[in-house]
């Protein structure tokens, strides 16, 4: 009998052994993140300049989408120089190019739980009332996009479009691209 409870324990303490390893290496596993995207711009016969910035949050908070607009400017960090266009020619400020973009590279989700996209639209148009509307915004899967508002653009005062990107589930692996699709025109 005693032969056979040693046998019970010795069997049991394997299994937890062995359950205990298989446990340490699935928590080991590296969760991959592979998330990239662009900003588009459309642009309609309107002289505007668009710079585009990329933040990343510097605290280790998780933010969700209804909470990520409530991180402080003090907690995100610019990532890289923000990246212009324009739709005239520097030298001659005459019209040239109807569309263009800025692409964000792959987001690091490794070392920031969120990121900030900036959109600030400026024009050089003196008459008419220039209005920027956001299209449709792809997703990726396993991620979170807070979408812009649009708004109008004066040679006074130029739009500020800010988009927050996130992760759902930090624990599951996100992929995809994300498109945030702005069209820039004259106001009807």
């Amino acid at each position: 009998m005693k032969k056979k409870i040693k046998l019970f324990v010795t069997i049991a303490s394997f299994c937890l052994a062995v359950s205990m390893l298989a446990f340490g290496v699935y928590a080991a596993t590296n969760v991959t993140y592979t998330i990239s995207g662009s900003v588009s711009y459309t642009v309609n016969d309107v002289l505007v300049s668009v710079s585009t910035q990329l933040y990343s949050l510097k605290t280790n908070t998780k933010y969700t989408a209804s909470t990520v607009a409530s991180a402080g400017d003090a907690a995100w960090q610019a990532s890289g120089a923000p990246k212009t266009w324009a739709s005239y020619d520097n030298n001659t400020k005459v019209f040239n190019s109807s569309s263009g973009s800025a692409a964000m590279g792959t987001l690091n989700f490794s070392t920031s739980y969120a990121y900030k996209i900036v959109v600030t639209i400026s024009t050089l148009n003196t008459s008419g009332t220039v209005s920027a509307t956001v299209g449709n915004v792809t997703t990726p899967t396993n991620a979170y996009i807070v979408k812009a508002n649009g708004g109008t653009v004066t040679t006074s005062k130029p739009l500020t479009l800010v988009y927050y990107i996130g992760l759902d589930d930090a624990t599951s692996p996100a992929s995809g691209t994300f498109s945030l699709p702005v069209t820039i025109a004259f106001a009807a």
